[in-house]
């Protein structure tokens, strides 16, 4: 199974990568994304990071070590004005499951953004530290730009769209349950060092 974050932005700040780095480093989370990415020339698919987290920043920060850990995350971008708005159409009717349409104010803020950012993590397939970068790089990207991230689990009240200090909480929350969780399988600790970045 697998888990979709989409990101609505606001407005998208000239220096949106070091500002949204500094969001993660916020949380213990000290993340360099892949040098090639950025939010609208990457092609889609795995972004390779580097991450280090910072001792004793929460709960389950000593289980990282102190060293330079391989992590990342799917993402894509819907840019184009007539994509964006057929994958809208898409998203806002499977918000709803019981035919009550979304308030009128949130979908001209949907409408209104720029393009939608889709992270995309495995679930309980892949490593802790790719559930934590994931969440907190869609969470961060929507504090960083104003925008709202559209949660499926949202405190585990179903699907909501959130802003972005709201979405960094339910990040912490989410990752420390799947960190924590007897159902994890052991081997999302396998976390791989970072060797470098592949050519």
């Amino acid at each position: 199974m697998s888990y979709e974050k989409h990101v609505y932005p606001r407005s998208v700040p000239s220096d949106v990568m070091p500002l949204w780095a500094a969001v993660m480093a916020r949380f213990g989370l000290d993340v360099q994304f892949h040098p090639a990415f950025t939010l609208t020339s990457w092609g889609g698919g795995y972004v390779p990071c580097r991450l280090v987290v910072r001792e004793g920043a929460f709960e389950t920060a000593g289980r990282y070590g102190g060293g330079a850990l391989s992590a990342g995350f799917e993402f894509d971008a819907t840019i184009d004005p007539a994509e964006k708005a057929l994958v809208l159409a898409d998203y806002v009717s499977e918000m709803k499951d019981d035919g009550t349409p979304l308030p009128r104010a949130l979908v001209r803020t949907l409408r209104a953004s720029s393009a939608i950012f889709a992270f995309t993590h495995g679930g309980f397939s892949w490593t802790t530290a790719e559930f934590r970068v994931c969440w907190f790089a869609a969470a961060a990207l929507a504090e960083v730009t104003g925008g709202l991230l559209f949660d499926e689990w949202h405190g585990g009240q179903g699907p909501a769209y959130v802003d972005g200090v709201t979405a960094l909480r339910n990040a912490a929350e989410r990752s420390l349950e799947f960190e924590l969780s007897p159902d994890r399988p052991l081997d999302s600790w396998d976390i791989p060092p970072f060797h470098g970045w592949e050519p």
